[in-house]
């Protein structure tokens, strides 16, 4: 039994490590479905190791406190013309989940 424990131990340990960078790219679009989760668009795709082609990264709102001011500098980020840039994990081979988000330079 401990060994069973010992192995969903490193299984789930490795995956709650395994936090992927975006590269750095220009949202292109913005969209929010009804159930709060905003969807940051880049045409060329967000380049994360583990979903390269992934054309989204996204939040939900209910899920993270701080979702309005992520929104907020995607915005600022867009109204200026400025990169960001996500830490988070692939979801699936088009979604990337944010958890972390960068504003790149001018």
């Amino acid at each position: 039994m401990k060994k069973i424990a010992l192995i969903f131990t490193l299984l789930f340990s490795a995956y709650s490590f395994a936090d992927e960078i975006t590269q750095k790219r220009i949202v292109d679009n913005i969209q929010m479905d009804a159930h709060g989760t905003y969807y940051f668009s880049s045409d060329e795709g967000w380049g994360a190791p583990g979903c390269p082609n992934a054309k989204y990264i996204f939040i939900r709102k209910h899920e993270v406190p701080a979702s309005e001011a992520m929104l907020s500098l995607v915005l600022s980020s867009q109204a200026q013309n400025r990169t960001i840039y996500a830490k988070g994990n692939c979801t699936d081979p088009v979604h990337f989940q944010l958890n972390y988000i960068f504003q790149g330079p001018k």
